[in-house]
């Protein structure tokens, strides 16, 4: 019964309704189908089981394909197969044009949308830029002192946290030190008492021999081992001391003593190599307002773009000078008019109303051969040519500051102190003749190779300054291992900036 009654509502689809007759082939169009039976008409309604045996008589096979009281013609199921098909593929094209029509007006909404949308961020965009327009200087001024005051605060917060951490770890290394001499003294006392037992017991030959080897590391003790550096005290020598955690702590009494005698200075020349110019390289500043009056556009060649003096027959030169087996002058490997130091640029500065002078010049040893010209026959020559026709009649406001790296000692290995000193003084001498200060600046701590030669320099150096010079000051940096920029170089440079008075 049930498939009798499927039968017959697919057969009601396909005849009566509007889409079967679009459907219906053109010798059916005209016909006008029966409507079904409902209740209220005026045939009359049989029960609901009578109807469905009617039905299931109409559709089997045994009517013949035709339905009773129905009016149509013969329905078979291959007709209906044909029409179901019919319909679907109907179906299937409305549905088509519906997504394409659909898919097309959302295009143009987003595409609409989309135009909108960049409107609105170019109106955004210009609105930005006038207002950034209009934003004075004198606000972005306070935008940056506001900035540079807040960075100062937290520089000093970190500064005062970093102190805090090392006074503590100071005081806990003097209370592991004090343990640790407790019990070096304990185990001493120890050992004396049983020092004595058996030397109480030993042969009167045996004391003598023993107390005789005892007086001579006694003896041995008592004067100073090779490669130390005895520490003085001089008016004109000053220590840095890197160890305390406040920067100018660090460099206060070499500050005290460089005070009163660089009043009035307003030429400060930096001489040397990498050591030096590490102090000068914040002049470079632009925040500090100097101009760049002079400089050697970053080449080796010194003489020929900085002091712009002629050169000497470059084939003599290296005929006598370069690759020498057994030399007897120190010579520059990049050649004639150069110097080897590759990040050593001579520059000038100068202060916006030209009252200071920063300049810094590359002198690699206390003698060389490097940077010569036809009137000059040492790199020293040619720098104190370069100072008396550059500052003449200025000695009494120009402060010369020099320090030098191992450069020489690495260079020239056969150069002893006797040598390296008397070279020094020679220096000295010609630069006394334009500064009326000169500071020298001695060599860092070393525990490598050059240990016993860096001590025997420095303290040669020292002598000289302190000696044998007319007008000379010593810093010391032996207690300085690796110059880092807070534990040396900024303290220092910020202490020649007070000294030179730059910004006044």
């Amino acid at each position: 019964r049930s498939s009798q009654s499927h039968l017959y509502l697919i057969h009601t689809f396909a005849y009566d309704t509007p889409l079967a007759t679009m459907m219906r082939p053109e010798n059916e169009g005209g016909a006008t189908p029966t409507p079904s039976p409902t209740k209220g008409d005026d045939t009359t309604m049989k029960s609901d089981g009578e109807g469905d045996v009617e039905a299931a008589a109409a559709a089997s096979p045994e009517s013949k394909g035709k339905m009773a009281g129905g009016g149509h013609e013969e329905m078979t199921l291959e007709k209906l197969k044909i029409r179901l098909m019919a319909i679907t593929e109907y179906l299937r094209q409305e549905l088509s044009t519906m997504d394409t029509q659909k898919a097309k007006h959302l295009g143009l909404l987003a595409k609409e949308k989309a135009v909108v949308t960049a409107l609105a961020l170019k109106a955004l965009m210009i609105q930005y830029l006038n207002e950034m327009k209009q934003l004075d200087k004198e606000k972005a001024r306070e935008l940056t002192v506001k900035y540079r005051t807040k960075t100062v605060e937290v520089a000093g917060v970190a500064r005062r946290r970093t102190a805090e951490a090392a006074s503590v770890a100071r005081l806990k290394a003097l209370e592991v030190g004090r343990e640790l001499k407790t019990m070096d003294k304990q185990k001493s006392i120890d050992m004396v008492r049983k020092g004595k037992v058996v030397y109480k017991e030993m042969p009167q030959g045996t004391k003598i021999k023993y107390g005789v080897m005892f007086c001579i590391l006694l003896f041995m003790w008592s004067g100073s081992p090779a490669g130390s550096y005895e520490k003085v005290k001089h008016k004109n020598l000053c220590y840095i001391h890197e160890e305390k955690a406040d920067w100018k702590q660090k460099v206060a009494s070499c500050e005290n003593m460089l005070f009163s005698v660089t009043q009035g200075y307003k030429n400060w020349i930096f001489i040397g190599n990498e050591p030096i110019f590490a102090l000068f390289r914040p002049f470079h500043n632009a925040k500090l307002g100097l101009n760049r009056v002079r400089g050697d556009r970053g080449k080796q060649r010194k003489v020929q773009f900085y002091y712009k003096y002629e050169l000497p027959d470059e084939a003599e030169w290296k005929e006598k000078y370069a690759d020498k087996e057994n030399p007897t002058e120190l010579a520059a490997k990049e050649g004639i008019g150069r110097s080897d130091c590759g990040n050593c640029p001579m520059v000038k500065f100068e202060t916006e109303n030209a009252g200071k002078v920063f300049e810094n010049l590359v002198v690699e040893s206390s003698r060389d051969v490097s940077q010569i010209t036809k009137t000059t026959s040492t790199t020293q020559e040619t720098v104190a040519r370069y100072l008396g026709e550059t500052y003449a009649n200025q000695k009494s406001t120009t402060a010369c500051v020099v320090q030098q790296g191992t450069y020489e000692m690495t260079k020239a290995p056969w150069r002893t102190a006797q040598e390296y000193t008397g070279n020094t003084k020679d220096f000295h001498d010609k630069l006394e003749q334009h500064c009326g200060v000169l500071i020298r600046i001695g060599y860092f701590r070393e525990n490598g190779q050059l240990k016993d030669k860096i001590n025997s320099w420095n303290e040669g150096t020292r002598d000289v300054v302190l000696h044998k010079s007319k007008n000379g000051y010593f810093i010391d940096v032996s207690q300085v291992g690796t110059p880092s920029m807070d534990g040396y170089i900024t303290p220092v440079w910020e202490m020649f900036f007070r000294l030179s008075k730059a910004l006044e």
